[in-house]
């Protein structure tokens, strides 16, 4: 596995019903609706951001149109300009391969 899914499985799962609320809140609707551009999530620290992060990834837009691609900034060495975006980059072109001739 690639380190972002390592990290990603170092997540704990959500709670039963935890999350929910997330996919009707009105700024989530908005972005869906765009069908580009980032998903900005930000809390404090201990909010639970990674879980709802993990959450969205593996279930909640797979389904759709959406590419996800996603970093997790966990360790000092994951804090570095290079390593999330060598992961974003690595996402993207794996998961839309005809852009590879753009890269």
């Amino acid at each position: 596995d690639a380190t972002y899914e390592w990290y990603k499985g170092r997540i704990v799962d959500r709670v039963e019903g935890a999350c929910q609320w997330f996919l009707h809140h009105d700024n989530f609707q908005r972005w869906l609706e765009q069908k580009s551009g980032p998903l900005l999530v930000s809390a404090d620290p201990g909010c639970r951001k990674s879980v709802l992060s993990k959450y969205l990834i593996d279930n909640a837009l797979p389904g759709s149109d959406v590419t996800v691609c996603y970093f997790f900034f966990k360790d000092q060495d994951q804090n570095t300009v290079r390593q999330p975006l060598w992961a974003l980059i690595h996402q993207l072109l794996s998961r839309r391969p005809a852009l590879i001739g753009h890269a």
